[in-house]
């Protein structure tokens, strides 16, 4: 009994991998099953707790909220490389093949990429696994435990992905209204303030009516 509490401190020191901000190489990942939000209950995502994640390094961000990580010895879920879609965000368009580059993207990859980028991270996953893409699904936490998912978000770097249900579902609609609210990030863009009124899913009915009051009242900022 001496020897498994003797053990505790060294093996949490080994699951927390190097240090914070540091540029890393794939972790040697020790074998552990994956966590899962869904199945711990968890209800906030600072509940988390990334001693119990899995580590990874991150090579490069695609874009704002999908990442190229590598790993060292992964479950049999996972591959030693994966491509990570974060769960519950969705920032503006920069690589979509179809879609022009959105409003506020750039700048919403540019601080993806400066925070993650080359540094070793957790990942907790939630009720499925991958996309339909093959992506893997995952909350990424950081060094200091944030939920970088979450933080996207409350900064206004990402909409709250509310198409599918998951488990800080109503925590990610609570932090998007408040950036709303308070104008942070793309709901200071003219795109936020689109969506804000509602005219990114409209119909052509209130398109038409957008494109009488310019003709009619000259250009409005907004739209």
């Amino acid at each position: 009994m001496k020897t498994k509490d003797w053990l505790i401190p060294i093996i949490s020191l080994f699951l927390m991998g190097c240090t914070p901000g540091s540029t890393v190489s794939p972790p040697e990942s020790p074998a552990i099953s994956l966590y899962r939000v869904d199945r711990e209950a968890l209800t906030k995502s600072c509940q988390g707790d990334i001693a119990r994640m899995f580590p990874v390094a991150v090579g490069y961000s695609i874009d704002g909220d999908t990442l190229r990580v590598q790993m060292l010895h992964p479950p049999p879920d996972l591959k030693t490389e994966e491509t990570i879609r974060l769960i519950g965000v969705d920032t503006p368009e920069t690589v979509h093949p179809d879609k022009p580059v959105q409003d506020f993207g750039p700048e919403a990859s540019a601080f993806t990429k400066e925070q993650l980028q080359g540094k070793q991270v957790y990942l907790a996953f939630d009720w499925d696994l991958r996309d339909r893409y093959g992506r893997l699904l995952a909350y990424v936490y950081t060094e200091d435990g944030t939920c970088f998912n979450a933080r996207l978000i409350q900064e206004g770097y990402a909409y709250a992905y509310l198409s599918f249900r998951f488990q800080f579902m109503e925590e990610f609609a609570g932090l998007e209204q408040t950036a709303r609210e308070q104008h942070r990030g793309l709901w200071g863009s003219a795109a936020g303030l689109r969506q804000s009124l509602g005219m990114d899913r409209v119909g052509p009915a209130i398109l038409l009516s957008v494109t009488f009051l310019k003709r009619n009242f000259g250009d409005i900022p907004f739209l």
